[in-house]
């Protein structure tokens, strides 16, 4: 129970030590730094605080940039066209080419190969 209890503070002691800044870094250019600590090389720019956070009152909403309405204007009606000449579509003659595999499958030998089950059947196969 007791190092339970010594673990415990010692953990709660670093996380909040490392939530308050006072754990040291080491930054890109290796030297170390503080969190908490201001950069003291650090320049505010040169322009006015309103340019960089305009005032507003509290609690008062964002102002939105309200795109400009669309000026909507009705479409000039389509003028009348005279519907295309209808001509019949040409019709292919359709040649029914016979099975090759009937007469292979008609012989007595090959009658029970497994191809020839279903040939000449008006099932279709899947």
């Amino acid at each position: 129970m007791t190092r339970f209890t010594i673990v415990a503070i010692v953990a709660l002691i670093t996380a909040t030590a490392h939530a308050q800044g006072l754990v040291p870094y080491y930054g890109p250019d290796g030297q170390v730094y503080y969190r908490g600590a201001p950069d003291p090389g650090y320049a505010p720019p040169g322009v006015p605080p309103d340019i960089i956070a305009p005032e507003r009152p509290r609690g008062a909403p964002r102002p939105r940039n309200v795109a400009p309405p669309i000026a909507v204007a009705p479409l000039e009606p389509l003028s009348p066209e005279p519907p295309p000449q209808m001509t019949p579509a040409p019709t292919a003659s359709i040649r029914s080419e016979p099975n090759p595999l009937i007469e292979w499958c008609k012989q007595e030998v090959n009658a029970k190969a497994p191809l020839c089950r279903n040939v000449g059947s008006p099932r279709v196969q899947r």
